[in-house]
């Protein structure tokens, strides 16, 4: 080994680790909505980004649907809400017929999400839950579980019923994204 690569070696060694953020899925209020989550007894895990919590629904002949939990709420009064979304489309340009066609679809359930981030722009349907319906440690009795168990389906299939709706447009109409 040269003396230049048994320098860099060492140099490599000797660098102290830089200090990870601490994800918010481990946060007070991200371990309260794991409990409720785990009280509903659905498999959930974390996105790979440690950003949120997911359940995954599955349909024959369909693609996994990822419903995604994030774990800090937004405080409005004494509600804390905790955005529960799914992506309907992702990619860097999304065309006039699909913004379109994805708004009104999810007009009919609730309210579009759509994000900018980096280079992507996403379209998701979301509703807000609040945290504060379940029991401080909950069971799956608790009435607040319920409501969150039923949030996540009723999230799961109005994303599908919207996908429907976006996949009909033909893929030029759709922008570049999928």
């Amino acid at each position: 080994m040269s003396l230049t690569y048994l320098s860099l070696f060492t140099a490599l060694l000797m660098t102290p680790a830089v200090p990870q953020e601490a994800s918010a899925l481990d946060s007070p209020e991200g371990k309260r909505m794991e409990a409720a989550l785990k009280a509903t007894g659905f498999s959930y895990g974390r996105s790979q980004d440690q950003k949120a919590f997911i359940v995954l629904f599955s349909r024959e002949g369909e693609p996994n649907r990822t419903v995604n939990i994030a774990p800090t709420p937004s405080a409005v009064g004494p509600m804390q809400g905790h955005l529960i979304y799914s992506t309907i489309w992702r990619g860097t340009n999304p065309g006039q017929e699909l913004l379109s066609t994805a708004m009104s679809a999810i007009q009919k359930y609730g309210s579009p999400y759509i994000l900018k981030a980096q280079d992507q722009t996403y379209i998701r349907f979301g509703e807000t839950f609040d945290i504060n319906l379940v029991a401080a440690e909950p069971t799956a009795d608790d009435p607040g579980v319920k409501q969150l168990k039923d949030m996540l389906y009723f999230v799961d299939a109005a994303s599908h019923a919207i996908l429907l709706e976006v996949r009909k447009l033909p893929a030029e109409q759709r922008g570049e994204g999928s």
